[in-house]
């Protein structure tokens, strides 16, 4: 078989880039290697099925060789030449969705170095009047970052004319200002959130503490930049986790939403939600509305949507949290409906799970091990969400052997498993924890002492109320009141 690496390079391409890629390797302004154009002519018709019978060496060498003796070397020559292409490809594809092409300032930089400005006057005036548009503030963190490096440009282009204006200059400053500032807030943002998911405090900034000072006494300075005063509130709400400064964050967020960029609007939405998880997490269930409500803004306005599809962890999260506000109905109509919006590499892996946690809602136990049972575990959020759906599913059904079976067998994949963070370990050992006591109880409930039984019982729920980090938490408290009301009505009947 050919390079591994490349076939797997070019497996992450959907059907649209793998075409462009072919033009992009065809065009001889980047590539006149014909072998290299034959080879990844030949791999685009096979795109997306790279089956192993289509690979071998032999049958991939007389495409691209089809008057030569058979060379590995050759063959392997040429598809490092490929890779390489495309890499480059994804630079190129990275210029254009950043607007490369737009940002005049690089034009303008070229016009003057080969000084051709006086040729195009009107080239120069287009660009003061972008850089007036510009400047305003309405802009993405990248577009602030653009609108100063043309304000520079346009600078030393005025001086090429003989003309001395610091205005350029002198505004870019500002833009300046307000491009890192932004930068800052949102990399504070983003830093501690990471934290908070690590359990471990963010690093240690005193700039950072300075700059929030400056900001709040001196909030008209940038308010015609929209990303400075958003993220500022941002990062206020996730450094308090104050649910007060919840509702007049987001009133900011949407009052400003049309002057953002789609991928800051992404960005800024996605701190919000984490807010509101972080407060279910503490036990504040009124939020569990919030961020359903959300999901819906971000569904309706296409904020999900990454390349054309919904990403299945969404659509995952979209589902879990209508479940647990009781919208089976809507539900069951969302996963119906979106599955065809999912990407079909993972769409039918991603339908049967939410279709079984579906289910599992409805109490539909034996089509939810069904369902289970055709997931396949080749994606390790997957084999963590199925293997926890399937222990609340044994424990409903009191199948004794199969949970004992499954917990010892999720132990161990927790303990091999490189790829999960102490902090994610902890939260499913919890689980599994949590669940066996509560499973115990549950089968040996008449069985065991009175006394020593409903002493066991108090004990899990002190324990379970004051573990910090616990994996389907909800779930576990409701098993454990469940198991508190039986034996509320033992004792009444005793």
């Amino acid at each position: 078989m050919i390079n591994n690496r490349l076939i797997k390079l070019l497996a992450t391409l959907n059907r649209r880039e793998m075409t462009r890629l072919n033009d992009f390797v065809h065009s001889p302004y980047f590539n006149k290697h014909q072998p290299t154009q034959r080879l990844c002519a030949y791999l685009s018709g096979l795109h997306p099925r790279f089956t192993e019978r289509k690979l071998k060496k032999g049958q991939v060498f007389r495409q691209v060789f089809p008057d030569k003796k058979f060379d590995a070397q050759q063959l392997a020559l040429v598809s490092t030449y490929l890779t390489r292409l495309v890499l480059r490809f994804w630079h190129m594809e990275g210029a254009v969705s950043a607007g490369f092409w737009e940002q005049k300032h690089h034009q303008l930089a070229q016009m003057r170095q080969r000084d051709a400005l006086g040729l195009y006057p009107l080239i120069y005036e287009q660009s003061k009047k972008n850089w007036t548009d510009c400047h305003k503030g309405a802009q993405a963190r990248a577009g602030l970052r653009n609108c100063a490096d043309l304000a520079n440009e346009l600078d030393k282009a005025a001086l090429s004319f003989g003309k001395y204006d610091n205005s350029f200059m002198a505004d870019r400053q500002v833009v300046l200002d307000a491009a890192y500032i932004t930068e800052k807030l949102h990399d504070a943002c983003e830093l501690l959130q990471r934290s908070k998911l690590m359990a471990a405090p963010p690093p240690d900034d005193p700039l950072l503490d300075e700059l929030i000072d400056f900001l709040r006494q001196n909030r008209e300075r940038y308010r015609q930049f929209p990303t400075v005063d958003i993220y500022l509130r941002v990062l206020l709400l996730l450094r308090s986790s104050d649910e007060k400064q919840y509702a007049p964050t987001l009133e900011t967020v949407q009052a400003q939403q049309s002057q953002l960029s789609f991928s800051e609007q992404q960005v800024i939405y996605n701190y919000l939600q984490n807010f509101c998880i972080e407060q279910i997490n503490k036990g504040n269930g009124g939020f569990l509305k919030e961020l359903f409500r959300l999901y819906m803004v971000q569904l309706d306005e296409r904020l999900f949507f990454e390349g054309g599809f919904l990403p299945q962890w969404h659509y995952k999260n979209i589902v879990t949290t209508g479940l647990r506000l009781g919208q089976t109905e809507w539900v069951r109509k969302f996963i119906e409906e979106y599955h065809q919006h999912l990407n079909p590499d993972v769409a039918d892996n991603a339908y049967r799970y939410n279709l079984a946690a579906w289910h599992y809602h409805q109490g539909h136990l034996q089509e939810v091990m069904g369902l289970l049972f055709q997931v396949e575990y080749t994606d390790l959020r997957y084999n963590l969400d199925a293997k926890s759906l399937l222990l609340r599913t044994y424990y409903d059904l009191e199948e004794e052997e199969a949970l004992l079976a499954l917990t010892d067998a999720f132990r161990q994949y927790l303990k091999r498993n490189k790829n999960l963070s102490e902090f994610q370990k902890k939260g499913y050992y919890n689980l599994l924890k949590f669940t066996r006591r509560a499973f115990r109880l549950k089968v040996n409930q008449g069985i065991t002492r009175q006394d020593r039984w409903h002493r066991s019982l108090e004990k899990l729920h002190a324990d379970l109320a004051t573990a910090n980090t616990v994996f389907n938490r909800s779930w576990l408290e409701g098993k454990v009141k469940e198991l508190r009301d039986q034996g509320s009505g033992m004792r009444d009947e005793g």
